[in-house]
């Protein structure tokens, strides 16, 4: 302890951590935590708060318990002088990468740091190796485990048992020989079905109008639906039973699981998907922006855009240049203004008559060509 802190008075802050993995099933918080609070009695000091960190892994930047302790310690480091107690090292970090950081706070403001299992470590240059040491021993353990069930796995996909996390529709359940398969999950699976065929055959026009069908089908209640979730679930092979995961090499095959998609039905909305790629539903391709990419930027020409800003009852419209080139590109012209310049400016314009009659009659003559097309297809077969 250095001169600046050793007459200040010692607070102990505890961090207490389980992941989400299995194993620490055996191990929870208040195991945790009772096993701190019997070594600081052993001790003869107490601790004087608790962070904790439930189902969050070690390996995680984002540590909330973590990043508290730490902003506590930033804010009162210069009245107090600050023990750390965990149970192990492993509860702090599991990459020392993720360590680093911590080591630099403990350093900064020269923090005491203990643990049940190995006592108080020195803030020398033989207490920082061991707790490197420490620390890369925790990550070993965890490396050698993600390698162990990443072997179980592909084990398990090269049987043909499907072992991620189901998509909607499916759902886990163990078979006769005590394995766990997908199979349907009703009623969601027959309405994916449906949305699917729906789609395939042009009854649901695109993955907008699909996205609604499932919302409304009262199957997936509490469940978030977007475009963008559809549209992966649109391009889920998984719902066929028969699909190849590359990741882990296997092959394409056929896995032992309902399936909810034909394989026509799914080459068939892929096809669909395939010709409607830069078609994507968008608000400000409604009928509320009707001169959206048609008008430019008066100061660098771009075509100008549409979006609606939320406020606190309503949507208000507003054109707005999106090329980051502009120096005007976070200016929004409201919606109004510029239909309203727009429609003066056709009001000042004055159209010969003539020219009106010769639209006309070219009009007319397109859209009978237009017609005699389609007619002659017809009688082809060729036509739809």
């Amino acid at each position: 302890m250095s001169q600046t802190t050793k007459n200040l008075p010692i607070e102990t802050l505890c961090l207490c951590r389980v992941s989400s993995d299995k194993q620490a099933k055996k191990e929870t918080i208040t195991s945790q935590k009772q096993a701190c609070l019997n070594y600081a009695k052993h001790n003869d000091f107490i601790i004087d708060k608790f962070f904790y960190e439930d189902g969050v892994s070690g390996w995680k930047t984002n540590r909330p318990g973590l990043d508290a302790m730490v902003e506590y310690i930033e804010k009162n480091h210069k009245h107090k002088h600050i023990r750390i107690l965990c149970y192990d090292m492993s509860r702090l970090a599991r990459n020392l990468g993720v360590y680093a950081g911590i080591d630099k706070v403990i350093a900064k403001y020269n923090l005491e740091l203990q643990t049940v299992v190995g006592g108080k470590s020195e803030n020398n240059a033989v207490g920082r190796f061991m707790r490197g040491f420490d620390v890369l021993r925790a990550q070993m353990f965890s490396d050698e485990l993600s390698e162990k069930t990443t072997n179980s796995m592909r084990a398990l996909c090269t049987a043909g048992y499907y072992p991620l996390n189901p998509p909607l529709g499916l759902k886990r359940v163990k078979n006769e020989h005590k394995r766990t398969i997908l199979v349907r999950d009703e009623p969601k699976a027959s309405v994916i079905y449906q949305a699917f065929a729906k789609y395939a055959s042009g009854e649901l026009e695109n993955k907008h109008d699909v996205t609604e069908f499932l919302r409304t089908s009262g199957a997936f209640n509490g469940v978030k639906l977007n475009d963008t979730k559809v549209s992966d679930m649109l391009q889920n092979e998984v719902y066929t039973g028969v699909f190849a995961y590359g990741r882990w090499g296997i092959e394409r095959q056929e896995w032992q699981m309902d399936k909810i998609i034909p394989q026509d039905l799914f080459q068939a909305v892929q096809n669909k998907l395939n010709k409607h790629k830069r078609q994507p539903h968008r608000s400000d391709l409604a009928d509320e922006f009707p001169l959206r990419n048609e008008i430019c930027c008066e100061y660098c020409g771009n075509p100008l855009s549409g979006y609606f800003a939320r406020g606190r009852k309503n949507k208000h419209p507003y054109y707005r240049c999106y090329n980051k080139g502009c120096v005007h590109r976070n200016k929004s012209i409201k919606r109004a203004l510029v239909e309203d310049a727009f429609v003066e400016c056709l009001n000042g314009m004055q159209t010969p008559d003539d020219v009106i009659i010769l639209f006309d009659v070219v009009l007319q003559r397109v859209c009978r060509a237009k017609d005699d097309e389609v007619l002659a297809q017809r009688k082809n077969g060729t036509g739809k």
